[in-house]
């Protein structure tokens, strides 16, 4: 089940210099390019649920829900997959090699201790 509120998400950066971002309701994810004196919005998604915590593996883009779920999306803001977490994530995904060259997979620690190693492009645990 869903769980309510809203979560602090501290904001995260792509490996193109992208910031990630929850919108101020908490329910989007936003892309924005930098720019010299202004932010531009480059895509959203809506993950469903709160967002709980955004982090980057390279160009993609990860967000945990208050529905358990680790949502991840191309740098296109394109949704890949969705997997579901056995308790809230409320740490920010942490990316980490995956032993070839230019390839991450992606870690997260649930509330309930268990610690997940995920590929960053399948989704497979």
């Amino acid at each position: 089940s869903d769980v309510t509120g809203q979560y602090p998400v501290a904001p995260s950066a792509t490996a193109d210099g992208r910031l990630v971002v929850a919108n101020d309701r908490g329910d989007d994810v936003q892309v924005l390019a930098l720019g010299r004196a202004q932010a531009r919005l480059e895509w959203f998604g809506h993950p469903g649920g709160t967002v709980v915590a955004v982090g980057t593996a390279g160009d993609l883009v990860v967000a945990t829900t208050s529905r358990r779920q680790v949502v991840v999306y191309d740098a296109s803001g394109r949704r890949l997959w969705t997997w579901a977490a056995d308790e809230l994530v409320i740490a920010a995904p942490v990316a980490v090699p995956a032993g070839g060259e230019g390839t991450a997979d992606i870690v997260v620690a649930a509330r309930s201790g268990t610690v997940t190693r995920l590929d960053a492009r399948t989704g497979t645990p």
